[in-house]
């Protein structure tokens, strides 16, 4: 068995410490642990916690809320947070950092994001979630976790020259930090670092639901 964890030894981030509207920022601390599971330096925010400069940078910045205008003028006018629009994500995240850093793709393949893993990038993925809620009630939950690892039994796939070589059916599991807790637990655990999620419900739970061939992800540059 092939493990690969780009997080072993560094900071987990959980978004229910935020400042800034932590039950909505799954997005902006995914995005903040996959920079820095890929070595990137961050902004200098000070003594606050940088999901919370990215949050309110991506909620306030004046290019990025024109830009959301411009291009998403529906969602926009309908009051939807900047936070919550993967390609505005990307733009703003992109601006935020002064330089390309991520490209996020509607189409993404389980191989590809696998590469990614594999030449020291993590990626962030949007799903849906189980969740049990107070009363015991089960639903699912449109939730952003950052891919950090996986394992497979295809024992040369961390030396292969492409995302094609990569043997999706040899895949056990993803990796994943989850900002607000373990799905496997219906979120009761509020710790998620490190989850191990079984290919088959990677597959099920992260979007395009079901789908084996094209995944929403944001990849790090």
């Amino acid at each position: 068995m092939v493990r690969l964890n780009l997080s072993d030894g560094k900071d987990y981030y959980s978004q229910r410490n935020n400042q800034i509207d932590p039950n909505e920022a799954c997005a902006p601390t995914s995005l903040i642990m996959a920079m820095v599971y890929s070595g990137l330096t961050l902004p200098d925010c000070g003594s606050r916690q940088p999901e919370d400069c990215l949050m309110e940078f991506l909620r306030t910045d004046l290019g990025v809320q024109a830009w959301y205008k411009e291009n998403f003028r529906q969602q926009f006018d309908a009051g939807i947070q900047a936070n919550e629009i993967a390609p505005v994500r990307e733009y703003g995240l992109n601006r935020w950092m002064g330089r390309p850093v991520n490209r996020f793709s509607w189409g993404a393949t389980i191989q590809e994001i696998v590469y990614s893993l594999i030449r020291g990038k993590a990626v962030v993925v949007s799903g849906e979630w189980p969740y049990i809620t107070a009363d015991g009630h089960h639903k699912g939950i449109s939730h952003v976790v950052c891919v950090s690892g996986f394992e497979s039994a295809q024992d040369n796939v961390l030396h292969v020259p492409n995302p094609t070589i990569i043997q999706p059916e040899l895949l056990v599991s993803m990796i994943i930090d989850d900002p607000y807790g373990d799905y496997r637990t219906g979120y009761r655990e509020h710790h998620g670092n490190d989850v191990v999620v079984p290919m088959r419900d990677f597959i099920r739970f992260t979007k395009e639901l079901d789908s084996r061939m094209r995944k929403w992800a944001h990849f790090i540059l």
